[in-house]
Protein backbone atom coordinates (compact mmCIF):
# COMPACT_ATOMS: atom_id res chain seq x y z
CA UNK A 1 0.00 0.00 0.00
CA UNK A 2 2.89 2.36 0.82
CA UNK A 3 4.32 1.79 -2.85
CA UNK A 4 0.95 2.55 -4.34
CA UNK A 5 0.31 5.48 -2.02
CA UNK A 6 3.75 6.66 -3.08
CA UNK A 7 3.01 6.07 -7.06
CA UNK A 8 0.31 8.34 -6.74
CA UNK A 9 1.84 10.96 -5.25
CA UNK A 10 4.47 11.12 -7.69
CA UNK A 11 1.62 10.60 -10.66
CA UNK A 12 0.31 13.80 -9.02
CA UNK A 13 4.01 15.73 -8.86
CA UNK A 14 4.44 14.94 -12.55
CA UNK A 15 0.41 16.27 -13.47
CA UNK A 16 0.28 19.74 -15.30
CA UNK A 17 -3.47 19.48 -14.53
CA UNK A 18 -3.24 19.61 -11.29
CA UNK A 19 -1.26 22.53 -10.72
CA UNK A 20 -2.64 24.34 -13.20
CA UNK A 21 -6.04 23.63 -11.97
CA UNK A 22 -4.97 24.64 -8.33
CA UNK A 23 -3.61 28.35 -9.71
CA UNK A 24 -6.29 28.63 -11.92
CA UNK A 25 -8.44 28.78 -9.08
CA UNK A 26 -6.20 30.43 -6.85
CA UNK A 27 -6.24 33.07 -9.60
CA UNK A 28 -9.91 33.52 -9.38
CA UNK A 29 -9.95 33.60 -5.32
CA UNK A 30 -7.72 36.23 -5.23
CA UNK A 31 -9.66 38.01 -7.83
CA UNK A 32 -12.21 37.99 -5.32
CA UNK A 33 -10.26 40.48 -3.42
CA UNK A 34 -9.73 43.45 -6.66
CA UNK A 35 -13.54 42.57 -6.99
CA UNK A 36 -14.79 43.44 -3.71
CA UNK A 37 -12.16 46.89 -4.06
CA UNK A 38 -13.69 48.07 -7.02
CA UNK A 39 -17.38 47.26 -5.76
CA UNK A 40 -16.73 49.51 -2.77
CA UNK A 41 -14.49 52.09 -4.62
CA UNK A 42 -17.10 54.90 -3.62
CA UNK A 43 -18.13 53.01 -0.48
CA UNK A 44 -17.01 52.01 2.67
CA UNK A 45 -13.28 51.21 2.99
CA UNK A 46 -12.22 46.84 2.48
CA UNK A 47 -11.20 45.54 5.32
CA UNK A 48 -10.81 41.30 5.79
CA UNK A 49 -13.78 41.28 7.80
CA UNK A 50 -15.99 43.04 5.37
CA UNK A 51 -14.39 40.86 2.49
CA UNK A 52 -15.65 37.57 3.81
CA UNK A 53 -18.74 38.85 4.95
CA UNK A 54 -19.44 40.16 1.01
CA UNK A 55 -17.94 36.36 -0.08
CA UNK A 56 -19.56 34.38 2.40
CA UNK A 57 -19.44 30.80 0.90
CA UNK A 58 -17.94 31.00 -1.99
CA UNK A 59 -14.84 31.40 -0.49
CA UNK A 60 -15.70 27.74 0.28
CA UNK A 61 -17.25 26.46 -2.77
CA UNK A 62 -14.51 27.32 -5.36
CA UNK A 63 -11.76 24.94 -3.97
CA UNK A 64 -14.74 21.55 -4.94
CA UNK A 65 -13.41 22.02 -8.18
CA UNK A 66 -9.89 21.22 -6.98
CA UNK A 67 -11.16 18.57 -4.63
CA UNK A 68 -12.72 17.23 -7.66
CA UNK A 69 -9.60 17.56 -9.84
CA UNK A 70 -7.28 15.47 -7.51
CA UNK A 71 -9.52 12.84 -6.53
CA UNK A 72 -9.87 11.84 -10.00
CA UNK A 73 -6.05 11.84 -11.23
CA UNK A 74 -5.43 10.26 -7.87
CA UNK A 75 -8.53 7.16 -8.02
CA UNK A 76 -10.09 7.25 -11.28
CA UNK A 77 -6.95 8.02 -14.02
CA UNK A 78 -5.28 4.16 -13.23
CA UNK A 79 -8.70 2.35 -13.66
CA UNK A 80 -9.00 3.96 -17.61
CA UNK A 81 -4.90 2.37 -18.58
CA UNK A 82 -5.64 -1.16 -16.80
CA UNK A 83 -2.47 0.24 -13.75
CA UNK A 84 -5.15 -1.04 -11.30
CA UNK A 85 -5.62 -4.47 -13.11
CA UNK A 86 -1.81 -5.02 -12.85
CA UNK A 87 -1.24 -4.21 -9.54
CA UNK A 88 -3.76 -6.59 -8.41
CA UNK A 89 -2.38 -8.99 -10.92
CA UNK A 90 1.16 -8.78 -9.82
CA UNK A 91 0.39 -9.72 -5.74
CA UNK A 92 -0.85 -6.65 -5.00
CA UNK A 93 -4.72 -7.21 -2.25
CA UNK A 94 -7.69 -4.89 -3.42
CA UNK A 95 -7.26 -3.29 0.28
CA UNK A 96 -4.04 -2.35 -0.78
CA UNK A 97 -5.29 -0.60 -3.91
CA UNK A 98 -7.88 0.85 -2.65
CA UNK A 99 -6.63 2.31 0.36
CA UNK A 100 -3.11 3.14 -1.64
CA UNK A 101 -5.29 5.34 -3.44
CA UNK A 102 -7.76 6.57 -0.97
CA UNK A 103 -5.43 8.23 1.65
CA UNK A 104 -3.51 10.31 -0.96
CA UNK A 105 -6.79 11.80 -2.34
CA UNK A 106 -7.94 12.53 0.55
CA UNK A 107 -4.68 14.38 2.33
CA UNK A 108 -3.93 16.19 -0.89
CA UNK A 109 -6.96 17.68 -1.84
CA UNK A 110 -8.32 18.35 1.65
CA UNK A 111 -5.27 20.22 2.60
CA UNK A 112 -4.98 22.18 -1.32
CA UNK A 113 -8.94 22.81 -0.96
CA UNK A 114 -8.21 24.34 2.81
CA UNK A 115 -5.07 26.42 1.29
CA UNK A 116 -7.11 28.00 -2.10
CA UNK A 117 -10.05 28.77 0.92
CA UNK A 118 -8.13 30.28 3.69
CA UNK A 119 -5.86 32.00 1.29
CA UNK A 120 -8.17 34.85 0.31
CA UNK A 121 -9.26 36.14 3.67
CA UNK A 122 -5.30 35.88 4.70
CA UNK A 123 -4.10 38.02 2.04
CA UNK A 124 -7.36 40.29 2.63
CA UNK A 125 -6.42 41.10 6.31
CA UNK A 126 -2.66 41.21 5.38
CA UNK A 127 -3.42 44.18 3.18
CA UNK A 128 -6.66 46.10 5.17
CA UNK A 129 -6.48 44.96 8.42
CA UNK A 130 -9.69 42.91 9.89
CA UNK A 131 -12.06 45.82 10.13
CA UNK A 132 -14.54 45.68 12.86
CA UNK A 133 -17.24 43.78 10.54
CA UNK A 134 -16.58 40.65 12.59
CA UNK A 135 -14.65 38.78 15.40
CA UNK A 136 -12.05 36.89 13.58
CA UNK A 137 -12.14 33.86 16.44
CA UNK A 138 -15.63 32.78 15.11
CA UNK A 139 -14.55 32.91 11.28
CA UNK A 140 -11.40 31.17 11.81
CA UNK A 141 -13.57 28.35 13.69
CA UNK A 142 -15.94 28.56 10.03
CA UNK A 143 -12.76 27.58 8.32
CA UNK A 144 -11.59 25.01 10.01
CA UNK A 145 -15.12 23.34 9.96
CA UNK A 146 -15.13 23.84 6.43
CA UNK A 147 -12.29 20.37 6.40
CA UNK A 148 -15.52 18.01 7.62
CA UNK A 149 -17.73 18.90 4.84
CA UNK A 150 -14.37 18.94 2.21
CA UNK A 151 -13.76 15.17 3.54
CA UNK A 152 -17.62 14.51 2.96
CA UNK A 153 -17.51 15.45 -0.46
CA UNK A 154 -14.39 14.05 -1.37
CA UNK A 155 -15.33 10.74 -0.10
CA UNK A 156 -18.52 10.98 -2.25
CA UNK A 157 -15.69 11.62 -5.22
CA UNK A 158 -13.98 8.62 -4.09
CA UNK A 159 -16.89 6.08 -3.97
CA UNK A 160 -18.16 7.27 -7.73
CA UNK A 161 -14.85 6.81 -8.80
CA UNK A 162 -14.29 3.10 -8.16
CA UNK A 163 -17.75 2.93 -9.42
CA UNK A 164 -17.94 4.65 -13.11
CA UNK A 165 -13.90 3.90 -13.35
CA UNK A 166 -13.20 7.32 -15.28
CA UNK A 167 -11.28 10.32 -13.90
CA UNK A 168 -13.35 12.93 -16.21
CA UNK A 169 -16.23 12.04 -14.65
CA UNK A 170 -15.28 12.69 -11.09
CA UNK A 171 -13.73 16.21 -12.55
CA UNK A 172 -17.08 17.30 -14.67
CA UNK A 173 -18.71 16.59 -11.80
CA UNK A 174 -17.23 18.72 -9.44
CA UNK A 175 -17.99 21.81 -11.28
CA UNK A 176 -21.18 20.24 -11.38
CA UNK A 177 -21.41 20.74 -7.20
CA UNK A 178 -19.54 24.53 -7.48
CA UNK A 179 -22.46 25.22 -9.51
CA UNK A 180 -25.30 23.44 -7.61
CA UNK A 181 -23.39 24.71 -4.57
CA UNK A 182 -23.35 28.77 -5.81
CA UNK A 183 -27.30 28.13 -7.21
CA UNK A 184 -28.27 27.68 -3.33
CA UNK A 185 -26.06 29.60 -1.58
CA UNK A 186 -27.54 33.13 -4.17
CA UNK A 187 -30.66 31.92 -3.65
CA UNK A 188 -30.41 31.79 0.02
CA UNK A 189 -31.07 27.90 0.19
CA UNK A 190 -29.94 25.21 1.71
CA UNK A 191 -28.15 26.28 4.97
CA UNK A 192 -27.71 23.04 7.44
CA UNK A 193 -25.40 20.28 7.87
CA UNK A 194 -27.61 17.70 5.89
CA UNK A 195 -25.47 17.43 2.81
CA UNK A 196 -22.38 18.78 1.96
CA UNK A 197 -23.13 21.80 -0.24
CA UNK A 198 -25.19 22.82 2.30
CA UNK A 199 -23.40 22.49 5.11
CA UNK A 200 -20.59 24.63 3.50
CA UNK A 201 -23.20 26.96 3.01
CA UNK A 202 -24.31 27.56 6.37
CA UNK A 203 -20.78 28.40 7.58
CA UNK A 204 -20.54 30.86 4.87
CA UNK A 205 -23.91 32.36 6.09
CA UNK A 206 -22.88 35.01 8.53
CA UNK A 207 -25.64 36.75 10.46
CA UNK A 208 -26.24 40.65 9.86
CA UNK A 209 -27.34 43.57 11.93
CA UNK A 210 -27.81 46.60 10.97
CA UNK A 211 -27.12 50.21 13.38
CA UNK A 212 -27.52 53.73 12.19
CA UNK A 213 -24.88 56.52 12.67
CA UNK A 214 -26.36 59.82 12.89
CA UNK A 215 -23.38 61.54 14.65
CA UNK A 216 -21.49 62.24 11.28
CA UNK A 217 -24.33 62.20 8.88
CA UNK A 218 -27.15 59.12 8.75
CA UNK A 219 -25.33 56.19 7.79
CA UNK A 220 -25.97 52.69 8.59
CA UNK A 221 -23.12 50.50 9.76
CA UNK A 222 -23.96 46.48 9.26
CA UNK A 223 -21.87 44.20 11.85
CA UNK A 224 -21.75 40.18 10.94
CA UNK A 225 -22.14 37.30 13.36
CA UNK A 226 -19.14 34.66 13.03
CA UNK A 227 -20.03 32.80 15.82
CA UNK A 228 -21.30 29.27 15.47
CA UNK A 229 -23.36 27.03 17.78
CA UNK A 230 -22.69 23.90 19.58
CA UNK A 231 -25.01 22.07 17.58
CA UNK A 232 -23.81 23.13 14.37
CA UNK A 233 -20.19 22.53 15.23
CA UNK A 234 -21.13 18.87 16.29
CA UNK A 235 -23.63 18.38 13.24
CA UNK A 236 -20.84 19.62 11.02
CA UNK A 237 -18.26 17.25 12.65
CA UNK A 238 -20.44 13.83 12.84
CA UNK A 239 -22.61 14.03 10.03
CA UNK A 240 -19.53 14.23 8.07
CA UNK A 241 -17.48 11.70 9.56
CA UNK A 242 -20.30 9.46 9.34
CA UNK A 243 -21.82 10.06 6.04
CA UNK A 244 -18.00 10.11 4.51
CA UNK A 245 -17.36 6.90 6.42
CA UNK A 246 -20.15 5.21 4.72
CA UNK A 247 -19.34 6.41 1.52
CA UNK A 248 -15.49 5.29 1.86
CA UNK A 249 -17.34 1.77 3.04
CA UNK A 250 -19.41 0.88 0.41
CA UNK A 251 -16.57 2.44 -2.15
CA UNK A 252 -14.61 -0.45 -0.38
CA UNK A 253 -16.96 -3.09 -0.84
CA UNK A 254 -17.96 -2.58 -4.08
CA UNK A 255 -14.18 -2.90 -5.55
CA UNK A 256 -13.53 -5.85 -3.28
CA UNK A 257 -16.41 -7.61 -5.07
CA UNK A 258 -16.13 -5.93 -8.65
CA UNK A 259 -14.49 -7.94 -11.48
CA UNK A 260 -12.28 -4.48 -13.17
CA UNK A 261 -13.55 -5.86 -16.71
Amino acid sequence: MKNIAKSQLYQLRKSKLSYGIFFVILFLQLFTIVATVLNNFDGPDVTGSSFVAEQGAALFLTPIVFLSIITGIVTGADFMDKTTNYEIMTGHTRYEVFWGRVIPALIISITGGFILAILPMTVAKLLFGWGTKMRLKGVVLRFILIIFPYFRIVCEFIFLSFVVRNEYIIMTLGFVYYMLGSILAEGGNGSSSLLGLTNLNSLGNYGSFSTYNVLDGPTVITVYDSSVGTSAIVSTIVNSLLIGSFFLLIGYIFFKNDDLS
